[in-house]
């Protein structure tokens, strides 16, 4: 393909380029009034067609010649392979599902088992969770399962006297499986416990046996605002928010209902 430029200087900068390209030299040569170079096509140059009066009157009118307008194409960024986590500037990225199995498990013993405590089916909610609990002991189960329901009676018979003998089974069953699950439902249990002020003696808030699954809490800003926030205790006291959960892990918390618990293999129905 031959480039044509009207002027030497155009010609040039193709031929550089085109002699980077194909690592050879590369020739300039006039013809008919132009500067040409002759190669194969290089990204960059971009050949267009127009119409050229013929310099000798036998050629018909109608010839065409290519013409070549030459831009120069920048290099694209080559993208930055340091660890922004060494930057000091770098801003935080949130990466969403990042929390513990057993974590997630104890908050989904609270949440289920505050709703069952206050539903109107509460009674039959118990006696499928027992008809499960009967059908894993039966087949010798002690794993995380058990471990699950049995936690999930503790939390509907919270501030009961079974409430106290449910614990201690599921600590038993925990202490064997080291799941660390019956420990996380211990800290939500504590910090869902609503407290009244704080005692002038020892300084710390008096439990009153009522249970708060989010409390909100009030600040004084700048130049005297006010601003207050809800938070979710049963995450809090886990370190965990909202935000640190993936959509499918919200969706466990808030919409899994017991039946498709016990109906699915998984703790965490799919």
């Amino acid at each position: 393909m031959k480039y044509y430029f009207d002027t030497y200087k155009d010609a040039v900068a193709l031929a550089r380029k085109m002699a980077a390209h194909l690592a050879l030299p590369v020739d300039i040569k006039k013809e008919r009034g132009q500067w040409y170079v002759k190669g194969p096509e290089i990204p960059g140059a971009r050949p267009k067609t127009h119409q050229r009066e013929p310099r000798h009157p036998n050629k018909p009118s109608s010839q065409k010649i290519q013409v070549a307008s030459f831009t120069q194409l920048k290099e694209p960024k080559k993208p930055n392979l340091k660890s922004k986590a060494n930057s000091r500037n770098a801003p935080h990225v949130q990466v969403r599902g990042r929390v513990r199995e057993e974590d997630l498990c104890a908050i989904k013993v609270f949440y289920l088992g505050r709703g069952i405590a206050s539903a109107l089916t509460r009674s039959e909610a118990i006696k499928s969770i027992e008809t499960e609990l009967n059908a894993l002991n039966t087949m010798g189960r002690a794993d995380r399962r058990v471990l699950f329901f049995t936690l999930l009676l503790a939390e509907i018979f919270r501030g009961t006297n079974h409430a106290l003998g449910f614990r201690k089974e599921a600590q038993g069953i925990d202490g064997i499986l080291r799941s660390g699950m019956f420990d996380a439902y211990m800290k939500v249990a504590e910090a869902t416990l609503k407290k009244t002020s704080v005692d002038p003696f020892t300084g710390q808030g008096v439990n009153t046996g009522n249970i708060e699954g989010r409390r909100v809490i009030s600040s004084q800003g700048q130049w005297g605002l006010a601003r207050s926030w809800v938070v979710d205790n049963a995450l809090a006291v886990l370190g965990v928010s909202e935000v640190d959960l993936s959509y499918e892990q919200l969706d466990y918390l808030h919409k899994t209902n017991l039946k498709d618990i016990i109906e699915s293999d998984s703790l965490r129905p799919i």
